[in-house]
């Protein structure tokens, strides 16, 4: 029998049967399947979930009872208002203390400062990002608070596992940084954790006074992953030597925060460098490459044989924490993956390539691994499984865990000719700033059904139990890059280097800022949607039409699927680099003062942040 002899009753019911996945490539390939998921409500909600990167939330009793209509009308509201980049509401905050702390997390915002300016002694407060069009206008945010006793140097925190780090700097001589394991709601240490809910670390780098001065730069970044929590420390190599041009070092250390056990150590990292984590095994790590003095090989460590041997040449490292022994120190070239980047020019230098990225999706709390030592937590706030259930804004759809996006920003200098120039380029060198767009399904393809944007994936030459002479290593730029990212020029408030500068994703999400006058606060905002099939929907909406679509006067939206080129003429790369990973653009029409920092996103906000002298400006902008 065939498709057509079965009747659309019987084809809705099968449809229902089968994943979003396949729901979505049946509307893709046939016409009789898209009209019988188009007549269908349920199918549709899927489609349109699947295609904002989106899957069933944690629902309360408010949203429980949403009819199926109801929720599809919220989802094409929320689909709707990100195109348009039509924000009903825009908060400013300032806190006026330029020792000031603050995160940003899952829609939910932290901010710290000292009491009467004293250091030993914080306020913290937490609020949850209004959610007008998800969630509903009439709905209540939480905002709590308390002080903390410590010295802090940097907070984080995970809602879905209702976790807060604190990492302070205790009056001992010995320099020994702790990591205090709280819960975010009320500042008890958290029933998950360790013994003694402290993490205790003394970098090999202890002596340098500078890295316990926040005034001085981000010489520690922290982030959590499930039972993972990391943290890089940084130390600034004031004098050049023959063995070492002045970059600074870094160390990043991994543990299980609910064993105490140390999981990774990896030393040798060189510049101004991040980390980020792909998942819950895997690590990524970004790399400069520039070349010391008297190196001529990266250590002797022999590179893979699929890229050219180009041991100076930037790129995005990935560590298997699986691999590393527990409280094992390895060195930078114990990677299991190299992608490298283009390379620069050999009058340019890298300056930076920091890598940003949102692990605020569904998180492995319930897992094996979290379980046994606590039976009778529901007092507390956590279930049978030990699953944190607290009073999260609840929603009726949330991101889905394989729609994520990383965002690397790579800063190129020419090389310096003089001895005046600044360390690192910002005293009268200038500098090109891009933004390179990865999504996860690059680095693993079989995790999103939406997208084959490169055949070098983890899952296929990092299989378990493999022998490592079978692992490609070093994978060429030419080889993943043009197919599975795209490389964009970024405009800047000013021609030198901003180490502060950052641009955080959420979900398949990134939003920049564009410049449209001599005026250096004002911008055009411009969020980048990297959804593979949205951009498909919308191509196939346009019907060979324009693919750039007019929101009255107030912004446009376009499909970009032509590969972009960065000329060699004009740019600090060795080579034109060409990228070509399709994306929806939608750009403000009118500029708005955005003399800020930092750009981030939330599922329903935009979010910036101005360092100023004496205080951070921050400004919310809510969908």
């Amino acid at each position: 029998m065939s498709l057509e002899q079965l009747a659309p009753e019987i084809i809705e019911q099968i449809l229902e049967c089968v994943t979003i996945q396949d729901i979505v490539r049946c509307s893709l390939v046939c016409r009789r399947l898209k009209d019988i998921i188009d007549d269908s409500l349920l199918l549709k909600y899927h489609t349109e979930m699947q295609s904002c990167g989106m899957t069933t939330g944690s629902e309360g009793p408010s949203m429980r009872s949403l009819t199926l209509q109801e929720r599809y009308t919220k989802m094409l509201l929320f689909d709707a208002t990100w195109r348009s980049l039509a924000w009903r509401k825009h908060e400013i905050l300032n806190m006026q203390n330029s020792t000031a702390l603050w995160d940003l997390y899952g829609g939910v915002l932290a901010t710290g400062t000292p009491i009467n300016g004293n250091r030993d002694d914080w306020r913290l407060e937490f609020r949850e990002l209004d959610s007008m069009g998800r969630r509903g206008q009439d709905l209540e945010v939480s905002h709590w608070g308390f002080e903390v006793e410590l010295s802090l140097v940097e907070i984080a925190m995970d809602p879905t596992q209702n976790l807060l780090v604190l990492l302070t700097v205790p009056e001992s001589h010995d320099r020994t940084l702790e990591i205090h394991l709280r819960t975010l709601t009320l500042n008890a240490a958290h029933p998950l954790s360790c013994a003694g809910s402290i993490l205790r670390y003394t970098p090999p780098n202890a002596e340098d006074q500078n890295l316990f001065d926040r005034r001085l730069g981000p010489w520690v970044i922290v982030q959590i992953c499930g039972p993972h929590i990391g943290l890089m420390v940084f130390s600034e190599n004031h004098e050049e030597t023959e063995d070492d041009d002045g970059e600074a070092s870094a160390h990043l250390v991994v543990w299980n925060w609910t064993t105490g056990q140390r999981v990774a150590s990896i030393v040798g990292l060189r510049g101004l460098v991040t980390f980020s984590f792909l998942n819950t095994r895997y690590v990524l790590l970004s790399r400069l490459g520039n070349a010391s003095k008297s190196s001529s090989s990266l250590d002797g460590h022999p590179l893979g044989s699929s890229g050219p041997n180009l041991p100076h040449q930037p790129s995005l490292d990935v560590y298997d924490l699986s691999k590393f022994k527990p409280n094992s120190t390895q060195h930078e070239t114990s990677f299991v993956r190299r992608y490298l980047l283009p390379n620069v020019k050999p009058t340019a230098r890298v300056q930076m390539v920091r890598v940003f990225s949102e692990l605020s999706t569904p998180s492995n709390i319930g897992s094996s691994s979290f379980q046994g030592a606590f039976s009778d937590l529901k007092d507390e706030g956590y279930d049978d499984k030990c699953n944190w259930i607290g009073t999260g804004a609840p929603a009726p759809f949330t991101l889905a865990s394989h729609s994520r996006l990383f965002v690397v920003r790579i800063v190129l200098e020419q090389e310096r000719t003089h001895p005046f120039a600044g360390q690192w380029g910002w005293q009268g060198v200038p500098t090109q700033e891009y933004a390179l767009l990865i999504p996860l399904a690059t680095f693993f393809p079989d995790k999103d059904p939406n997208v084959d944007s490169s055949q070098w994936t983890l899952n296929k030459y990092v299989p378990l139990g493999a022998p490592p002479s079978l692992l490609v290593k070093t994978i060429a730029w030419r080889d993943w890059g043009p197919r599975g990212s795209r490389l964009i020029l970024l405009d800047s408030p000013t021609d030198f280097f901003d180490v502060d500068r950052s641009f955080y994703p959420y979900g398949p999400r990134c939003a920049f800022p564009v410049r449209v006058a001599k005026d250096v606060s004002l911008f055009r905002v411009r969020v980048i949607n990297t959804n593979q099939l949205a951009v498909r929907r919308f191509i196939q909406s346009r019907a060979g039409r324009s693919l750039t679509v007019t929101n009255g006067s107030h912004s446009s939206v376009k499909a970009v699927v032509e590969p972009s080129m960065i000329p060699l003429a004009s740019s600090l790369f060795e080579h034109d680099v060409m990228t070509s990973l399709p994306y929806l653009e939608t750009c403000t029409s009118e500029g708005v003062h955005m003399d800020c920092d930092c750009f981030m996103l939330t599922e329903d906000n935009l979010f910036t942040v101005k360092a100023e002298q004496s205080q951070y400006a921050l400004q919310i902008y809510t969908f």
